[in-house]
Parts: C-alpha cells; sequence; structure tokens
C-alpha cells in the first residue's frame, strides 16, 4: 500500500532535490507499511532513524542551493527545516517512550502530516519553474 504518491506539484524543478523528495515519500511508506503491518520495534524505529537521517541530508541539500543563490529567505527557511527536523526526533522518542500517539494520531498519520505540512510550507520555496 502506498501512503504518499509523487505528485507533479512536487516539483522543484532541480533534479537532485526532486530525486530526494522522491527517496522522502519512498521512506515514508516504508515506516507507514512497517507500522501497519507492526514488524518488530526495531524494524519500525530504524526505519524512522533513516527518515531522520535522509530528511537531515535533504534539508542540507537546500540550504546549500539558498546559500548559493543568495535567496532571501534562507533564515527563516532554515529555522522551518529545525523544526521540522525536531518533529521527526519527537516522534522518533515518542515510539522509543512506547507514547507514540501524538493526540489523536498515529505515527503513521503524524509522518503523513509532517510531509504534507513540509511542502505546505517550505518543499516549494525552490521553485525554478
Amino acid at each position: 500500500m502506498r501512503y504518499l504518491e509523487w505528485k507533479d506539484e512536487y516539483r522543484s524543478g532541480i533534479e537532485s532535490v526532486d530525486y530526494e523528495h522522491r527517496l522522502l515519500i519512498d521512506t515514508i511508506n516504508a515506516a507507514c507499511e512497517n507500522l501497519r503491518r507492526t514488524l518488530s520495534r526495531d524494524a519500525v524505529f530504524d526505519c524512522l532513524g533513516q527518515l531522520y537521517q535522509r530528511v537531515r541530508g535533504h534539508f542540507a541539500l537546500e540550504e546549500k542551493f539558498m546559500r548559493k543563490w543568495g535567496y532571501r529567505l534562507y533564515s527563516l527557511h532554515k529555522a522551518e527545516h529545525e523544526k521540522l527536523l525536531e518533529r521527526i526526533r519527537g516522534m522518533l522518542d515518542s515510539f522509543r517512550n512506547g507514547a507514540c500517539n501524538g493526540g489523536d494520531l498515529s505515527l503513521d498519520e503524524r509522518l503523513l502530516t509532517w510531509f504534507q505540512q513540509y511542502f505546505q510550507t517550505d518543499g516549494g520555496s525552490l521553485k525554478t519553474s
């Protein structure tokens, strides 16, 4: 089952960034599938850790482009990246501690919400077309 599908609206026009966006979708889908199949806690935790590392690397790439192009909202976007990373760290901590319900949302719903928020607030910021 796919939870997220690639959409043209996710395109930034930068091949390396779009490739990483697709990887993020694949990683989130894998995490959600692992949760659905109730694999071992270690497998789910590893998948979440992989997601965190991918997101962190992806944000570093975006920030590199922003600095290179003198992007005037760089500081704002960097701060937003930090907030989004903190949300994933919170999910990791919450899952590790067995309290991952996040209120009314399951962990997979939290991941999907995180991704949607990322694209609504920041993911399209590098669009070149």
